[in-house]
């Protein structure tokens, strides 16, 4: 299936429901050589709401924006939410979670004058409900320490109690140990304690968890080191977990995925493959066959190729309603961190694929 380009605000009136195969659009943020990475897409009403990051590279700039997407596919709704600290010590991948009425906000905070090239989660709660335009100064405990290296790369999740559940990992800067842990936090958003998946010599980050049926958790990381995705379950609602194992859902330079469980009950899976920017969908995977054998999942579909023929991934999907779904991902123009990163969108069904 070929996917087209279209610039903002050319979307015509196509619903985001409308059932219609899926057909790329795309954003990019107005200042000169701006981007927007990590998307996270949130379904707040008829809306979509994404945060991003914007600068001219990884390490310079870094300030927070909130904007919107309407029924009809056209981004609105511009706004700042943070400044960067100061050119050097830069925000990075907001990932939000709506709860109890309030937007809170996780976010990563890169230093890049520190000689370890530290790395410090910070959680953050809005004062304008679930607007989400604006956020405390003073911090929400995340119960992490100063460690260095860490990363808030993974996605908050609710599970079915009411808890927090969001994905961290963290690694000692000179590649022999790293780690992959969840923070839990209950329906008051008080912070519980923190888990974890995997401590060694296996650089497995970028951790996506899901919660495919209710007490049992799925969890994929990627794994820097041999370009592979590995699953590990919980069945205690995060508190302990399996060993990783290896999946079938490998292609080469992997990227991290996203998941959900669609309206059937079944499980999709949004991933990418770096060195040829690709993007593919293994859909309507069965829970317990998963669970079960990691080399069980459908083979995945491709969904499209970025034009510049690498670097894409961090990808969001939802189901905006039955059956049609909102698809997120960054893609990056050229070969290298400096380069302009944009954030693209889609939505639709996947009959076509």
């Amino acid at each position: 299936m070929k996917l087209m380009f279209n610039s903002l605000g050319s979307l015509g009136a196509t619903e985001i429901c409308e059932s219609v195969p899926i057909v790329l659009s795309n954003y990019q943020t107005p200042s000169p050589n701006a981007y927007s990475t990590s998307p996270v897409s949130t379904l707040v009403g008829d809306k979509i709401v994404m945060y991003g990051q914007a600068g001219t590279a990884h390490t310079i700039g870094g300030d927070l924006y909130r904007f919107e997407i309407d029924s009809q596919g056209n981004v609105s709704d511009y706004t700042k939410v943070f400044d960067a600290v100061s050119v050097n010590k830069v925000w990075r991948r907001p990932y939000p979670i709506y709860k109890n009425g309030k937007v809170y906000l996780f976010c990563t905070l890169k230093d890049a004058t520190d000689p370890l090239n530290l790395r410090r989660m910070y959680l953050f709660e809005s004062t304008d409900g679930e607007v989400g335009k604006a956020f405390t100064n003073s911090l929400i405990s995340t119960g992490i320490t100063a460690n260095t290296g860490e990363f808030a790369f993974g996605k908050p999740i609710t599970l079915s109690d009411g808890s927090i559940l969001m994905a961290w990992y963290s690694f000692d800067n000179i590649g022999v140990h790293y780690s992959t842990n969840v923070m839990k936090y209950d329906a008051n958003m008080n912070f519980v304690a923190t888990y974890e998946i995997y401590s060694g010599a296996a650089y497995n980050n970028e951790t996506a968890i899901l919660e495919i049926k209710s007490g049992t958790l799925l969890a994929i990381s990627r794994r820097e080191d041999n370009h592979t995705l590995q699953q590990s379950i919980s069945t205690d609602n995060g508190v302990t977990w399996s060993a990783y194992q290896l999946m079938n859902l490998v292609n080469g330079f992997i990227s991290n995925v996203d998941m959900i469980v669609n309206d059937s009950g079944t499980v999709d899976i949004i991933y990418f493959t770096r060195e040829d920017g690709k993007m593919l969908l293994s859909l309507d995977n069965n829970p317990d066959t998963i669970i079960a054998n990691p080399l069980g999942y459908n083979a995945g579909k491709l969904l499209y190729t970025s034009p510049f023929g690498y670097i894409q991934g961090y990808g969001g999907i939802i189901e905006k309603c039955a059956g049609n779904y909102f698809v997120s991902f960054q893609m990056e123009t050229a070969l290298g961190q400096a380069s302009p990163t944009f954030t693209y969108y889609s939505w639709g069904n996947f009959s076509a694929l």
